[in-house]
């Protein structure tokens, strides 16, 4: 079946869900993406040479759900962010490898400033060869989780991390906004703006309780180790990840929420180290404790928008076309935004979008369009405003159309759905309730 991504695709009839009982496969994989030393690095202009070393290795992961009508795909991968020409490319790969339609398949970047550059038009010595290899890898990533797939429950939560990242717009005494790249010694009369503390969690188990995978959404840029300058690395977000699958198992995806103005709180030193392991203990956190379901159906919804673009980051007065995904597991949310969305539209479509468990994912789907803001950022100024390439207007239109396709998502998101219970045979409850027990007859035996 062949979809366009310009239409809503696999909304089904509220009628069949009622009558049908889904039965959810998942699949996992990932793989390594690491480019070659030497290789030239995104993320900072400021760069003069190219990669020196690899501070940690750099993936790709894929999560692939079917409710055996429609299969999703989620694909992460550590870079800056997703380009157009590989995006459509890995799609259509991947199509012709499993025949998940292309706009079931969401793909998102961790935004990671210390990842390679990626162009298939590239002249240095190794960015052209890479960008080719990566295609291979991505698509093949995709096509090992769909072939891994297994009877799967899903279930989802969230904790919260505000201790490692701040709002780096703020306003000073004299009433006029700054930014703030590192968090200030003296924050005497500054006030900050909000940020979105969420861990959000999404956990995958087998029939037999094994982890297949779990994903962490999180909303700070991966801007730390900047004394790290040369190296490669997928900052903060590989810790997290390392920190989930070493104690829980699986593989774990992580996806970059509304972070366009939030940032952590230490950028040098082992900040990378400390704030991916605590964002990764109040995800795991979460996991021990989630009530994971099968019986539910999937479906997406995307629609491809036409936006005018400004400044110099393209030819004034072109128009780009954007997508905005959305894919619904039952009453589980996940959203896919183009470009640097900022924070206080994540936490508006979370307010508004009456989902108890929402995904917002950025930098997605190839959308490359710098910032993304409310019409009143770009009257307080600020970097943000002076690097978006869309006018202002366009967040909130990013809104208004994102909460429209979660409308449409409302069959899925209120279908039912089948707990899973506790094995009959669980050892640590027949201890804890013959210790009660025995605490009960000794109380009753007593004088």
């Amino acid at each position: 079946m062949r979809t366009k991504i310009v239409t809503l695709a696999c909304i089904l009839a509220p009628a069949l869900f009622a009558e049908t009982i889904s039965t959810l496969t998942a699949g996992a994989a990932a793989v390594n993406i690491t480019p070659p030393v030497g290789i030239a690095m995104a993320g900072w202009v400021a760069r003069e040479r190219p990669s020196e070393a690899v501070a940690d290795d750099l993936y790709a992961k894929a999560l692939v759900i079917s409710d055996q009508e429609t299969t999703l795909a989620l694909l992460t991968m550590d870079l800056l962010k997703t380009f157009p020409n590989i995006v459509s490319r890995v799609r259509m790969e991947v199509y012709r490898r499993t025949g998940i339609p292309p706009g079931n398949i969401m793909v998102t970047a961790s935004h990671t400033h210390f990842s390679p550059v990626v162009d298939l038009n590239g002249s240095g010595p190794y960015e052209r060869a890479y960008a080719e290899t990566l295609v291979g890898k991505l698509a093949g990533v995709v096509q090992m989780a769909w072939q891994n797939q297994q009877p799967a429950w899903i279930g989802a939560g969230s904790g919260s991390a505000p201790e490692y990242t701040f709002n780096r717009r703020v306003t000073g005494k004299d009433g006029v906004l700054f930014n703030s790249w590192r968090f200030p010694a003296d924050t005497t009369g500054l006030t900050f703006g909000p940020i979105d503390p969420e861990v959000g969690v999404l956990q995958v188990v087998a029939a037999d309780n094994r982890p297949i995978a779990s994903a962490i959404n999180y909303a700070t840029h991966p801007v730390c180790g900047m004394n790290e300058l040369y190296s490669l690395s997928a900052d903060y977000p590989a810790f997290a990840m390392q920190v989930v699958e070493t104690i829980q198992g699986g593989i774990c995806l992580f996806m970059l929420g509304a972070a366009g103005n939030q940032v952590p709180i230490k950028r040098e030193g082992n900040s990378r180290v400390e704030i991916g392991r605590g964002v990764g203990a109040e995800a795991l956190k979460t996991c021990q404790h989630l009530s994971v379901y099968n019986g539910f159906p999937l479906a997406v919804a995307h629609k491809t928008l036409a936006f005018s673009t400004r400044n110099n980051l393209f030819t004034p007065d072109e128009q780009i076309d954007l997508e905005i995904q959305t894919m619904a597991l039952g009453d589980i949310v996940l959203v896919a935004l183009p470009g640097e969305v900022a924070v206080e539209i994540g936490l508006e479509l979370k307010a508004r979008a009456g989902v108890k468990h929402l995904f917002v994912m950025t930098l997605a789907n190839g959308g490359n369009v710098g910032y993304i803001l409310r019409r009143i950022d770009y009257t307080d100024g600020g970097y943000e405003a002076l690097n978006g390439s869309l006018p202002p207007g366009s967040g909130e239109r990013i809104i208004e159309q994102t909460l429209g396709l979660i409308s449409a998502l409302a069959p899925v998101r209120n279908a039912g759905k089948t707990a899973k219970t506790r094995p009959a045979n669980n050892v640590y409850g027949d201890i804890s309730q013959k210790g009660y027990e025995a605490i009960q007859k000794k109380l009753q035996n007593q004088p």
